[in-house]
């Protein structure tokens, strides 16, 4: 599974810095003629909400995460298969949001759960296009890919706080996902519709979204964000 640090981003100007530098992964020498694979419905129990939480001081709380892991084909008892990981989170860097995706894509290869899953191609170009939008929103890939060809990559703030949204709203997202080798998939998902809101309560996301707070001064420097979320 891929994994998260236990800190998000200390400055947005530290994360330009990074990004300015960053390049996607680069072109296979001799990469496999484009094939599109075929539309992939992943199931709704593939989605799930996440937030991570510190604590400013004795009184006061501050969201340091909020978004949704998409872990595509997990159900599945296939072998081999193909499984998916995808985080989509929103974070503070100084006192503007940023959301960053961060994915990989696997091949399952034994029955065996404890057994080593087999790395796929990195991604190359990544979007999510929302039901009822025809504009995509596509990722910028930032750096390079790590040991397990995950990537990491940024959202333009507004459109991807939507998506958040849409997501949250069990709104159809159809993901497009381009590789190294020249492979192209499409996924498919929607998420579970929260309904306690009906009820006056304050829907998950809004709740922690609203907490996304800039750090405050003082706080100790093992809350400090240096790095977009790694892999």
């Amino acid at each position: 599974m891929i994994r998260h640090t236990e800190q998000l981003i200390a400055s947005l100007a530290a994360l330009a810095a990074s990004a300015a530098g960053a390049q996607a992964p680069a072109a296979s020498p001799n990469p496999e003629p484009s094939a599109q694979r075929p539309l992939t419905e992943l199931a709704q129990n593939d989605v799930f909400f996440t937030a991570r939480w510190f604590r400013g001081n004795p009184s006061e709380v501050w969201s340091a995460m909020c978004g949704f892991a998409i872990h595509g084909n997990y159900l599945s008892h296939d072998v081999p298969r193909p499984v998916w990981e995808l985080n989509i989170e929103e974070f503070m860097a100084g006192a503007t949001p940023v959301i960053a995706v961060s994915g990989g894509a696997f091949e399952v290869v034994s029955k065996d759960t404890k057994a080593a899953r087999k790395p796929r191609a990195p991604i190359t170009a990544l979007s999510f296009t929302m039901e009822g939008e025809q504009q995509p929103l596509t990722a910028r890939l930032v750096g390079q890919p790590n040991g397990d060809n995950a990537v990491k990559a940024l959202l333009e703030t507004a459109p991807a706080q939507r998506l958040l949204l849409a997501l949250y709203d069990a709104r159809l997202i159809t993901i497009s996902i381009g590789y190294q080798d020249g492979t192209t998939e499409l996924l498919r998902v929607r998420n579970w519709k929260d309904r306690s809101h009906v009820s006056g309560f304050e829907h998950y996301l809004q709740h922690c979204t609203r907490l996304l707070h800039p750090l405050p001064p003082g706080v100790r420097s093992d809350y400090r964000i240096d790095s977009p979320p790694d892999l």
